[in-house]
């Protein structure tokens, strides 16, 4: 089955996969061929995409945007979308820090969504780290 990961600024993968997982408001979706067709708002998340059901998997952490299942593949088109091998644990951390400070500090609605924004941002990309560490352990 196909698989596009794109963002506005990039495409992160384009190729087979076996199974992709999803981070959706309703939880975390396995897509597989022969997979229903849908399109599905994607949360701040880990995409798990699994080239060979049973071996490591590729992890990116997404920011949010939206997923289209078809019979011929899915699509995902995210506002922001990093692979995990490009992400640093420790910036991320010191990143967070300072966005739950902002975001304590906030005093217009603008400044809190954007702090908000940015806490989420940070909390995905330690989730999909952490997913990584536990695959490659």
């Amino acid at each position: 089955m196909k698989l596009t990961l794109a963002t506005p600024d990039a495409q992160l993968y384009d190729g087979e996969m076996a199974q992709v997982n999803l981070p959706s408001a309703g939880g975390e979706i396995g897509v597989r061929k022969g997979h229903a067709p849908m399109v599905v708002a994607l949360l701040p998340g880990v995409v798990e995409v699994y080239t060979e059901l049973g071996k490591t998997p590729e992890h990116y952490a997404v920011t949010g945007g939206f997923a289209e299942v078809t019979g011929e593949g899915v699509t995902i088109l995210a506002t922001g979308a990093e692979a995990a091998s490009s992400l640093q644990e420790e910036a991320i951390i010191e990143a967070r820090r300072k966005a739950e400070e902002a975001h304590a500090n906030a005093e217009t609605d603008e400044e809190f969504a954007d702090a908000a924004a940015l806490l989420e941002q940070s909390l995905a990309q330690l989730k999909t780290v952490k997913r990584r560490k536990k695959w490659r352990s």
